[in-house]
């Protein structure tokens, strides 16, 4: 009777530092805040992007009161093809003073007639303070 002989077996090789373990290489690009557009007291619109089929629309409220306050913003934005205007409506909730509240909206345009260069229009800001 003979001796069993051991299989053969194979190593993985690996040029991975962290041998063993799943990397991947990230580039990190820094966030850089689009520019103001439109300004009505308390709230900022910073520039629209388009990421079709909608237009994302950032606005900025910052409490410069003295009091608590709810924000109800009313923003229209349109393209440069008449009648293509959406407005959106932006509730801020409860803002203490010198806080601020940002909100990214989505709004659809699936023909893309807003487009890349939309017109935005601040039509409304109602503070209601709270006691």
């Amino acid at each position: 009777m003979s001796a069993a002989q051991p299989s053969p077996t194979a190593s993985p090789t690996s040029s991975n530092p962290n041998d063993g373990e799943a990397f991947a290489e990230v580039t990190a690009t820094p966030y850089v805040t689009p520019p103001p557009i439109a300004t009505s007291g308390d709230v900022t619109v910073l520039q629209p992007t388009f990421d079709a089929p909608s237009v994302i629309v950032p606005v900025r409220i910052t409490n410069h009161g003295h009091d608590a306050g709810d924000y109800r913003v009313t923003v229209r934005v349109a393209g440069d093809v008449p009648g293509t205007g959406k407005t959106l409506t932006i509730d801020s909730g409860l803002l203490q003073p010198g806080t601020s509240a940002f909100s990214s909206e989505r709004l659809d345009d699936p023909n893309g007639l807003i487009g890349n260069d939309p017109h935005v229009t601040i039509t409304q800001v109602t503070r209601t303070p709270t006691n």
